[in-house]
């Protein structure tokens, strides 16, 4: 199920099926993203999620990935709700982000979205989609697209010359760093929830664990009846120390990567993925359009 047990569960599965019958469709697969699916979730942080659906003609109608997000990815927003906005990503289209991850433009972004939705421990799964294609998923991987995205994100949150840092910009720094290094020994999408990332690296676990700890103290000083805006600005308040163990593999994580040359994906591989999508389109049509349940009639036969 999502995270925070049913109250907050039922109020977004709520949003999906009016979602559902507005535009027709079927949405067939959910998960949580953002910093709750990382495990650095604390007081007030956002119920992010990301859920794909299907066309009701669906596999009749194929829909690949033609560089906008017109019919592919809706979002819907929402005022005064933890839940500020729900993306909802067509399912056929989306995995062809495995070959060509582009929306107007190449993105490295987009085709770690795909591990990312199904890497997270928190799903919304009424079909058992993740368990029937998420191994056919990891055998299409291909891992220079991803540690080009994730070298970008390290960059992204770099600080120097600091003892106290931005709780949030330092452990997501980790993660990154985490990341890639799970990428280079596993050669795979990598797991979303940091200590599981870090079982790569258990003296990491001690440091991190402390800095959890602190910055989720802090943040339980947040009133729950404050606004949006001043959750983010408490948010970004919140200082942990660094430290040397942590600093020491970020940087070694980071020269690892300062020089790689990303290649693009070969016309062979392209094919072998290819085959894979369209065995999991029909892998998925099968369970999707053959599941139904009936109710027992009352009484003995």
């Amino acid at each position: 199920m999502l995270y925070y047990a049913e109250k907050m569960e039922t109020k977004v599965i709520r949003e999906v099926r009016q979602f559902e019958n507005s535009h027709n469709v079927r949405v067939i697969f959910g998960s949580m993203v953002g910093s709750t699916s990382r495990g650095l979730n604390r007081r007030g942080s956002d119920y992010d999620t990301r859920f794909l659906f299907v066309n009701l003609d669906f596999p009749q109608r194929i829909i690949h990935p033609n560089g906008t997000e017109q019919g592919v990815i809706y979002r819907e927003y929402y005022q005064n709700e933890w839940y500020e906005w729900i993306p909802y990503y067509e399912f056929s289209s989306f995995l062809g982000y495995l070959i060509e991850p582009c929306i107007e433009k190449f993105s490295y972004g987009l085709y770690n979205i795909i591990g990312w939705t199904f890497a997270s421990r928190y799903n919304w799964d009424p079909y058992g989609i993740k368990e029937l294609i998420w191994p056919i998923i990891q055998e299409c991987f291909y891992k220079d697209y991803c540690i080009e995205y994730h070298r970008q994100q390290m960059k992204l949150y770099e600080m120097s010359g600091k003892d106290e840092v931005p709780y949030v910009k330092y452990l997501y720094r980790l993660h990154e760093a985490l990341t890639l290094d799970w990428i280079f020994k596993h050669n795979e999408f990598a797991p979303v929830d940091i200590y599981t990332l870090a079982s790569i690296n258990i003296e990491l676990i001690k440091p991190l664990s402390r800095i959890i700890s602190k910055a989720r103290e802090e943040a339980d000083k947040l009133p729950m009846d404050c606004t949006l805006q001043e959750r983010d600005n408490f948010d970004l308040s919140i200082l942990v120390d660094r430290d040397d163990i942590i600093d020491d593999y970020i940087n070694l994580m980071e020269k690892e990567v300062v020089n790689y040359q990303v290649k693009a994906m070969d016309g062979t591989f392209r094919n072998f993925v290819n085959e894979k999508i369209q065995y999991m389109y029909r892998l998925v049509a099968d369970t999707v359009n053959n599941t139904e349940f009936f109710e027992p009639k009352q009484g003995r036969l």
